[in-house]
């Protein structure tokens, strides 16, 4: 199982993020997006060429957006998430179930991403939302750690899970 990170429209695999995630999965793949269109469908279509296996996704603004409608139209590929600030506010085509392991992070101080989109999704989905002191970028170190923990329960949970079917 692989994990991946997509970044947002105005970063790169080389973001403090991606970088940070890389210490703490030594498996991450990190597709480049950055040449791409503000484009959904675009984004969409290049997640689904750099997902090769099943796996673990922590998707960015953009990128938080890219891995829920990836985790929509092809749900074996997308084992669990951690969706921080995704661009939920974006116009997308409506959701109809996202996997079990899952988790959505936004900073108080985020002045892209409305809080009511992520609390909604949340209510929603059932999905666990956690708010930190922190901008949209999510760049602080707690903010990194907690992400960092959150992927590693969802993986947890997962394997858990997958010993028990």
């Amino acid at each position: 199982m692989h994990t991946y990170f997509f970044h947002g429209l105005q970063s790169s695999p080389q973001s403090p993020k991606a970088q940070f995630l890389r210490n703490t999965s030594p498996d991450l793949v990190v597709p480049d997006f950055s040449k791409l269109p503000q484009d959904l469908e675009a984004w969409v279509a290049h997640a689904r060429e750099s997902v090769t296996e099943p796996g673990f996704i922590v998707g960015s603004s953009f990128g938080g957006l890219t891995a829920l409608v990836l985790a929509d139209r092809f749900p074996d590929l997308v084992l669990g998430y951690v969706l921080c600030a995704p661009a939920l506010h974006w116009p997308h085509h409506p959701v109809r179930c996202v996997p079990n392991y899952n988790y959505l992070i936004r900073g108080t101080q985020d002045d892209i991403v409305p809080y009511a989109c992520c609390a909604e999704f949340a209510v929603k989905f059932r999905v666990p939302f956690q708010e930190v002191s922190d901008d949209h970028r999510l760049g602080k170190p707690e903010s990194l750690i907690l992400i960092a923990e959150m992927l590693a329960q969802i993986r947890w949970e997962y394997t858990r899970d997958a010993r028990w079917a």
